[in-house]
């Protein structure tokens, strides 16, 4: 992944390098200073990024954070830790703009075969309406005998070989036309990443960066904060995994946040909590339904250890309630309380599919046995995907255990 990829998510009007990072040579501005302001410019499009993607402007998001991304790696290098927050932040706003136009595409695409099927039917009903009211077999009849004598008396002329060669030409040439088309489109589309790729390696250079940044540090109150910016990449990584289908990563990453999250926080802690949940999701895509459960029952467990220390006042500090000025253990109780019962029924819709993957088993047995089964349903297309409100497939159902972002 090259900084250069950075520039197709961008917005047309040129790129930043041609309105940014020309220093005019009339202004006897210094390398230094020249540097500096590409810097600044760098952090407002970063700080205009962040605050685009808490609002849901994702378009402008990932616009701003493309710019911030490609300023940053020009000036420091691709995997330097002054890069690596860009790259979260921005690997985030795709994502979610990923999630988005799965959604949007879906819907537009229906509105476009509504409205072609629209078309098609206003268009029979024209050629229908034309000979009401007359006697349809006298009409059939009388077609024919119109047809008959016109092929008797006017019969087409034949093609000459000469028509015929200019017609084959033609027909080679559209199709070759046609394939080269077609080839061209497929190679744009290998050049061009899906936003999701593209989110995968931005989070994966954001790893990258932090872990770097790690090793060169010796004292390790130092290293906590990056190494909790490390775990938010890898729970991010998970998402992608689990948006792109490839359970099988995703429980690698997710598993990988859990252990180094255990080291970090308290037993308490409603960022273990998460990890929990969200192992418990990416468990029962990959068809591991008995681990699911267990994961999404530790979860649980980790949110009701928290309620009893909220209650007795000893709970372990949440970095991400620090500075808030509204926050309470009573308004957190509720919210936890809350979250339990949704946690519950997602267990409950875990063990569901266990018994429908259970069930598919067995009929495919019967299947490849030559027995009477009916339309077996493969194990791998079981509907483990839930509609959201608005219409949009969304491999998960996520439960907000925990509100705290990379800072």
């Amino acid at each position: 992944m090259t900084a250069s990829s950075i520039e197709k998510t961008q917005a047309q009007g040129g790129s930043p390098q041609e309105k940014n990072t020309v220093v005019p040579s009339d202004t006897g501005a210094s390398p230094v200073k020249a540097a500096s302001e590409k810097h600044k410019e760098a952090m407002n499009h970063f700080v205009a990024g962040k605050r685009h993607l808490l609002v849901k402007d994702i378009d402008a998001a990932v616009t701003s954070l493309a710019l911030a991304c490609e300023l940053l790696s020009a000036e420091f290098g691709e995997t330097a830790y002054e890069c690596a927050d860009a790259y979260y932040y921005y690997g985030k706003a795709l994502l979610e703009m990923a999630r988005a136009e799965s959604g949007v595409f879906g819907n537009a695409l229906d509105g476009d075969s509504t409205e072609e099927e629209t078309e098609d039917t206003e268009g029979d009903e024209d050629e229908d309406g034309e000979g009401e009211g007359e006697d349809k077999e006298g009409e059939k009849a009388e077609g024919e005998a119109s047809t008959s004598t016109e092929t008797k008396d006017s019969e087409p002329a034949k093609p000459t070989e000469e028509t015929k060669d200019k017609e084959d030409t033609e027909s080679v040439g559209d199709n070759a036309k046609e394939g080269e088309d077609k080839k061209e489109q497929e190679a744009e589309d290998e050049e061009d990443p899906s936003n999701l790729q593209l989110a995968w390696e931005m989070l994966e250079l954001a790893k990258v960066a932090y872990t770097h940044k790690i090793e060169a540090l010796t004292k390790e109150e130092e290293k906590r904060p990056i190494q909790m910016k490390v775990c938010e990449t890898l729970l991010t990584l998970g998402e992608v995994s689990l948006e792109n289908e490839t359970y099988e990563q995703a429980v690698v990453d997710i598993t990988e946040c859990l252990t180094k999250r255990k080291e970090l926080h308290a037993a308490d802690s409603r960022r273990i909590a998460e990890t929990h949940y969200q192992l418990g999701v990416a468990l029962g895509h990959f068809n591991k339904f008995d681990e699911a459960v267990k994961s999404l029952e530790e979860a649980i467990a980790c949110l009701k250890l928290r309620m009893e220390n909220l209650k007795a006042e000893k709970e372990s500090v949440d970095e991400a309630k620090v500075n808030d000025a509204f926050y309470s253990r009573e308004a957190e109780i509720t919210e936890l309380e809350s979250l339990i019962p949704e946690i519950e029924e997602k267990i409950q819709d875990t063990k569901d599919l266990k018994k429908q993957s259970a069930e598919n088993q067995k009929e495919e047995t019967g299947f490849q046995n030559g027995e009477a089964s009916g339309s077996a349903k493969p194990i791998s297309t079981i509907g483990v995907k839930r509609k959201t409100e608005a219409g949009e497939v969304s491999p998960t159902k996520k439960v907000h255990l925990e509100n705290g972002d990379a800072k």
